[in-house]
Formats: structure tokens, C-alpha cells, sequence
């Protein structure tokens, strides 16, 4: 069963998460829909929900798949964190990636575009509130991604 809006005592849901950033250490963020329910319009990092069999690594390679068309399946990916809050866990999956932004492809209508962002431009957007702010996963987190992919890649990538 997928995430309801409100879940019963008991029952939980498992959200994940791609911070996907490319050689000049930018991240890739996308706008959500205009017709979305939830945070329309709203710039965020890209991710979704488990299906019931799914481990958290195939949620998210088909999430991004389906949200923006790139196929992760041979990218080497590492658990960043993982976290529960209000009955959804959640895990954070980070993947070094270099794709063009017109190589990306829209499919389920759930984004509008996609852009590579800075740190800095992450952080002015979620502060002007036009990113979606998620409370477990804050800037030191992004700078430590970054930190992880480039500083530590020999040991990361073995």
C-alpha cells in the first residue's frame, strides 16, 4: 500500500530520497507541477514513495526514473541517512551523476523542469520558501554529500 495522506496506528510508510549531484558539485533539483495537490509549483529534491516488496534502493532508482527519467540502476549509490518521523521512514540515497538538463524526461507529469543548483542557491530558495524544506535534511547535510563524493571518492566508489 502506498503513503494516504494519514496513516492509522500502526501502519507506516517508507519515503525515499535522491540527492543527486553532478562534478561541479551542483545538485539537481526539480519543480514540482502545477497540478500537483501538495506543494505545487514548489522546487525539491527528487524521491517518493516504496511500494509494498520494494527495497529503499529500487524506490528510489524507479522514483527518479519515472520523475525525471534517469535510469540509476548502474550509477553506484550510497546511503546517506535514514530517519522516521511521523509514521514514514525515510532514506536518503546520494548519487554522483553528470546529465544534461535537456536529457532529462518529464514522464508522469509529477515535475515541470529540473535545474542544477549550488548549496547556496539551495538554501536562499528554501528561506524565500520555494524550496520544500525537509527537517532532517539540512545545508551541513548537503556540504557532507559533497564532502563524501569529493573528498572521499576512492573510498566511496570502491
Amino acid at each position: 500500500m502506498r503513503y494516504r495522506d494519514s496513516l492509522e496506528e500502526g501502519e507506516y510508510a517508507f519515503a525515499v530520497k535522491a540527492i543527486i549531484i553532478n562534478s561541479n558539485k551542483k545538485i539537481l533539483i526539480s519543480k514540482r507541477a502545477s497540478t500537483q495537490k501538495k506543494d505545487p509549483g514548489k522546487w525539491e529534491i527528487n524521491g517518493g514513495v516504496c511500494v509494498a516488496g520494494e527495497t529503499s534502493l529500487q524506490g528510489v532508482i524507479r522514483e527518479i526514473k519515472e520523475e525525471l527519467g534517469i535510469d540509476l540502476s548502474n550509477i553506484k549509490g550510497i546511503l546517506f541517512k535514514q530517519y522516521c518521523r511521523n509514521q514514514i521512514f525515510h532514506d536518503i540515497w546520494l548519487f554522483k551523476l553528470d546529465i544534461g538538463i535537456n536529457e532529462l524526461k518529464y514522464s508522469d507529469k509529477e515535475v515541470e523542469e529540473a535545474i542544477w543548483a549550488s548549496i547556496e542557491e539551495c538554501i536562499n530558495m528554501e528561506k524565500e520558501n520555494n524550496l520544500i524544506s525537509y527537517e532532517d535534511l539540512n545545508s551541513d547535510d548537503y556540504k557532507n554529500c559533497i564532502k563524501l563524493l569529493f573528498d572521499n571518492i576512492e573510498k566511496c566508489y570502491r
